[in-house]
C-alpha cells in the first residue's frame, strides 16, 4: 500500500483503514496495524512478529516503519488481538482504496482490489501466491479455523523422520523463527538470486548480494 495505513495528522489527509472495532467496542487502529514488507511491498498488517535476524534488511524495513510512526518506540507497542469465538469477538474495520486517487491496477494486474493475506504472526507474507481478493464498496466476512496434530516425545527424534521442524530449527538465512512459509521463501529468493543475479530491495538479501534497481 502506497498510502499510510491509518491517519498521520499533518502529513498525510488520505490513510487506508478508517476506523476499527474489536468485540464490538471501537478501538484506535494506530494500536493494531503497522506496516510490514510483503513480495508486494509494504502492507498493513496485525498480530504480527519481528523474527528477521540481525541485518541490513532489518535495519531497512525498521526505518520504513518509523518513517509512518514518527518514533522507533511507537512500532514496538502494537496490541495483539486474542483469538475468540463467534463473529461478534472478531475484529472488524473499514478501509478506503481512494481509487479516485491511486492507481492499484499494473500491466500484469489490472484491477482495483484488496489484497489479504492470512498466516503464522512470524511467516513472510507472500501476497502473489497466498491471498485472497476482496472487493471494494462490499461488506466481507472472513472466518478462520484451524486443525492442530500433537504428539508426545518427538521432539527427540530426527526431522527426517518425522517429517518436520520446530521453530527452534531449521537453520534460515534470514529469519530466527522456523516456518514452513518462511523457509519456502527463501528458497524461492535463492532461486531468483542465481537466475538474475540480484534481490530486489524490499526483499532480505545478505551483504555480499547485489541488489536490483
Amino acid at each position: 500500500a502506497t498510502l499510510p495505513c491509518y491517519e498521520l495528522p499533518g502529513l498525510s489527509k488520505e490513510f487506508m483503514i478508517k476506523s476499527c472495532e474489536l468485540a464490538g467496542g471501537k478501538v484506535n487502529c494506530k494500536d493494531i496495524f503497522q506496516k510490514v514488507p510483503t513480495d508486494l511491498g509494504m502492507c498493513c498488517a496485525f498480530n504480527t512478529e519481528q523474527t528477521l535476524k540481525d541485518s541490513r534488511y532489518r535495519t531497512l524495513i525498521t526505518d520504513l516503519q518509523v518513517s509512518t510512526e514518527y518514533s522507533k518506540e511507537n512500532i514496538k507497542k502494537k496490541n495483539k488481538i486474542p483469538a475468540e469465538v463467534g463473529i461478534d469477538n472478531g475484529l472488524k474495520f473499514t478501509m478506503d482504496l481512494h481509487s479516485n486517487s491511486e492507481s492499484f491496477g499494473t500491466v500484469l494486474q489490472d484491477y482495483a482490489a484488496f489484497r489479504v493475506f492470512i498466516g503464522q504472526p512470524s511467516e513472510f507474507p507472500s501476497l502473489k501466491q497466498n491471498s485472497l481478493l476482496l472487493e471494494p464498496g462490499r461488506q466481507h466476512f472472513l472466518s478462520l479455523s484451524t486443525e492442530v496434530f500433537t504428539a508426545s516425545g518427538i521432539e527427540g527424534l530426527d526431522p527426517e523422520d518425522r517429517k518436520c521442524y520446530f521453530q527452534n530449527e531449521g537453520n534460515l538465512q534470514f529469519y530466527e523463527t522456523y516456518s514452513f512459509g518462511n523457509c519456502k521463501f527463501e528458497c524461492q529468493m535463492e532461486i531468483t538470486k542465481s537466475q538474475i543475479g540480484c534481490t530486489p530491495w524490499f526483499l532480505p538479501s545478505i551483504s555480499s548480494s547485489s541488489v536490483c534497481d
